[in-house]
């Protein structure tokens, strides 16, 4: 009997509202690793406004404004999908995909991904941890997928 033997590409995406940290470890040296470390900046990340500003509210005519919360959170989920578009579209190629961070980001990011068909066939883990450095994201995802250093 022939057993053919297939390599799951496998990646380590570390993210939160504002960034993601998308990285290929997998048969790569330390000085390699750092080069295949790719970031993918949500454009839209929402910042405070402080006073004297100006308005955040959505104009209605010559003489309205609205700034309601549907408006806000309209704005915000339609800059949020655009983020996660980008980054699926980062890990598309992938068969083995593991999310962490310390938001609701990767819950969010991981049924972002099994919404869409492309990966039904993938799997897909999530973990929550703290703010780290690239180093430390690096080892996460080396003990995570059980790759020696």
């Amino acid at each position: 009997m022939y057993t053919i033997e297939t390599t799951r590409r496998k990646c380590g995406v570390w993210m939160d509202h504002a960034e993601a940290h998308v990285m290929d470890i997998h048969g790569m040296d330390a000085q390699e690793e750092a080069a295949r470390m790719a970031t993918i900046r949500n454009e839209h990340e929402s910042r405070e406004r402080f006073d004297g500003e100006g308005a955040d509210g959505a104009v209605l005519g010559r003489h309205r404004s609205m700034n309601t919360e549907s408006v806000k959170n309209a704005r915000k989920s339609e800059h949020l999908h655009e983020y996660y578009g980008r980054l699926a579209e980062q890990v598309r190629d992938y068969d083995d995909i593991h999310v962490f961070g310390p938001t609701t980001a990767p819950q969010e990011f991981t049924n972002y991904l099994r919404e869409n068909k492309t990966f039904n066939e993938k799997h897909i883990s999530t973990e929550t941890t703290d703010y780290i450095s690239a180093p430390q994201m690096l080892e996460h995802v080396r003990k995570h997928f059980h790759i020696p250093n």
